[in-house]
């Protein structure tokens, strides 16, 4: 999962992965922050994965409103830590 939306990126070199969580056992969920064409940093994004091999992040065609319930409702149980900053 983190290799496909990695490739998804502008600079899939730049990427760096916060938490990876799941609420419900079937919804992952993550951070990431990668570099944007003009080289700068975009911010910490949520992504979201049903359990298939892709991710979706906000302003994919397929991201539904409801994706980002499933990412923040109930309890998170980490799956991953988040990569540490960069210097």
């Amino acid at each position: 999962m983190r290799e496909h939306l990695a490739q998804e990126m502008k600079d899939p070199t730049s990427v760096i992965w916060g938490e990876l969580w799941t609420v419900d056992y079937v919804h992952v969920c993550g951070e990431v922050n990668a570099k944007n064409s003009f080289g700068a940093y975009t911010g910490r994004q949520i992504f979201y994965s049903n359990g298939g091999v892709g991710a979706l992040l906000p302003g994919h065609p397929l991201w539904k409103l409801e994706d980002l319930a499933n990412c923040s409702g109930g309890a998170r149980r980490l799956i991953l830590p988040a990569d540490p900053a960069p210097n």
